[in-house]
């Protein structure tokens, strides 16, 4: 109990992920909890867009992606308690699996599947080498929106837009990442384009990554 204490003020989303009643929020299905106030159209929507995004990585890895806890918000209020940050979504990966916070603004399938990617590549090549650096948070952000087919960085092919110019250098670490990201979002269509750069499809590049490569 001491611990699920400590982790719910650390990381209130993941303890919200391992006991929805816990934190007030309402199971709908396993592994997935929502904010008691999300309507019933609206929990249905939630499921069916886990489902498309479920299918938008597995076309992309070949197999299906792993089995995440899901914690929805539809409210600022809730998101905040829960430890949001101003973020449409956020993934919490650990040693025992990933939780997936959604925002208000994170209840879409593109979003969705985003985050899905970053959980199955940080499984693919472990949360220690994420934090090193050995996994650049560029590669990692570029990757899950060429797998999401994010339209707001992508053409109707896939295709980042406009990689014509492009900065030398882009942020390795995550914890420098959110920051940068959040005052400048074309860094996602930046690493994009990086990632797009190498010519190789992205789950060949994954499995690069888990047997030790990293990108300069």
């Amino acid at each position: 109990m001491a611990a699920f204490v400590a982790l719910g003020f650390t990381y209130p989303a993941i303890a919200a992920g391992l006991c929805a009643s816990c934190v007030g929020l309402d199971r709908i299905a396993p592994r997935v909890s929502v904010e008691p106030a999300m309507s019933t159209a609206g929990r249905q929507r939630m499921l069916k867009s886990i489902e498309e995004a479920r299918k938008r990585v597995a076309n992309v890895w070949g197999e299906t992606p792993p089995s995440v806890r899901w914690v929805a918000c539809v409210s600022i209020n809730c998101d905040r308690r829960l430890g949001g940050l101003g973020a449409s979504a956020v993934t919490l990966s650990t040693p025992f699996g990933s939780t997936i916070h959604l925002s208000p603004g994170g209840l879409n399938p593109t979003i969705m599947a985003h985050e899905l990617a970053h959980a199955t590549l940080h499984g693919m090549v472990g949360i220690r080498r994420q934090i090193s650096g050995d996994l650049p948070a560029w590669m990692d952000e570029g990757m899950a929106v060429l797998v999401s087919g994010d339209r707001r960085f992508l053409d109707e092919a896939g295709k980042p837009l406009n990689c014509a110019h492009m900065p030398d250098v882009l942020p390795r670490s995550p914890f420098v990442w959110g920051p940068a990201s959040g005052r400048n979002i074309d860094l996602y269509r930046q690493a994009a384009c990086r990632v797009f750069a190498y010519q190789q499809p992205v789950a060949q590049l994954a499995r690069r990554l888990s047997q030790g490569w990293s990108p300069e």
